[in-house]
């Protein structure tokens, strides 16, 4: 027969098959110990020699697999909403995409899910982060309105540079301030404190947030400090030659730059305010933040931060059920269509 050592495990002809079952019926042996002789197992022997006489050599080919049943597996539906949403939003990022899904009620998936999908579609944008060397030290917020971060960054606008202030709570990375200016003074960076304070009522309030920031002239001056000084709020700055302790509010730099900054040339500042101040909305309202829980600022800075992730574990949960549901009925569907009962085969029955 051409055989080399056990025959257990692989797939064999149907000749093979059947001259098997005739050599263990012909055997002196029982056909125990032939199959154990041939390598083969016993319950093996028993359904081919079963096959064999009901349908005849046609009962020993071998039927294809039929694919097992995935009860977390993605519906097609959900797959086509992913796969439309990416093509729509080019600019949102696999993270971002699964959240405003979810949010939409679109479709309820896993952040890696949602990456093999789009990655599977050439639909992911890659990147790469260097990790940062220093790991203690930051500024810590345990509440909204703790520590507000301040810093400056440089915006092209025309031929020339205008300066973007940022004040943003360290708790929610909410933008509580901003200003688009000419200079980089300490009084611009006043006037932007100063109205994010009036806005939130804080001059009515003893409890101030405290200031953190770097060792810049504006945040060094004296007339900076004796304006924190008399409102009695504290200030702080970050460690020489670390900018990891203004990380948060690099970061959203960063975000505003490659969101917005770098896909527009500003005549004028006019335009640069115009679609600063719309993308500091967005950022404050509607996109998602990595660093907290994949919320939105706003809703960490109001408290709505439990009862988002409790919405969203009960979404999940009922998204996996129906998952469950929905594959099991396709399986045993296509699995009704695909097998017919024995006496329904196509197959001439011996007797």
């Amino acid at each position: 027969m051409g055989l080399l050592g056990p025959i257990s495990g692989y797939r064999l002809d149907v000749h093979l098959k059947k001259e098997l079952i005739d050599i263990i019926e012909n055997c002196l042996l029982p056909a125990k110990r032939a199959s154990q002789v041939l390598g083969l197992k016993l319950k093996r022997f028993y359904r081919w020699r079963k096959d064999c006489t009901l349908f005849g050599v046609d009962g020993l080919v071998d039927e294809k697999p039929i694919a097992k049943v995935i009860p977390n597996k993605l519906l097609t539906e959900e797959e086509e909403a992913i796969y439309e949403y990416a093509r729509l939003h080019p600019k949102q990022r696999h993270r971002e995409i699964q959240f405003n899904l979810d949010r939409g009620g679109l479709a309820t998936a896993s952040f890696s899910s949602v990456y093999r999908r789009l990655k599977k579609k050439g639909l992911i944008k890659e990147h790469h982060l260097k990790i940062s060397k220093h790991k203690k030290g930051r500024p810590t917020a345990t509440h909204a309105h703790e520590i507000w971060l301040v810093d400056i960054t440089f915006v092209p606008v025309g031929n020339g540079f205008w300066y973007l202030i940022a004040v943003i709570d360290l708790y929610s990375r909410y933008i509580e301030g901003s200003d688009l200016s000419a200079t980089m003074t300490s009084k611009d960076v006043q006037k932007v404190i100063d109205f994010a304070l009036l806005q939130y009522g804080f001059y009515e309030k003893e409890d101030k947030p405290k200031i953190h920031s770097d060792n810049g002239s504006q945040m060094k001056a004296k007339s900076f400090k004796a304006f924190l000084k008399d409102l009695g709020i504290l200030n702080e700055y970050s460690r020489p030659h670390v900018p990891e302790d203004q990380a948060v509010l690099e970061r959203f730099f960063r975000t505003i730059k490659q969101g917005e900054v770098y896909h527009q040339e500003y005549e004028n500042h006019y335009q640069a305010k115009d679609g600063i101040s719309e993308f500091i909305n967005y950022y404050n309202h509607r996109r998602p933040h990595q660093g907290i829980g994949f919320i939105t600022p706003y809703e960490k800075l109001t408290g709505q931060k439990e009862r988002i992730f409790k919405e969203r574990k009960t979404r999940a949960i009922v998204a996996q059920e129906m998952r469950k549901i929905m594959n099991r009925r396709e399986i045993n569907t296509d699995t009704s269509e695909e097998m017919t009962p024995v006496k329904n085969r196509n197959k001439k029955i011996f007797v």
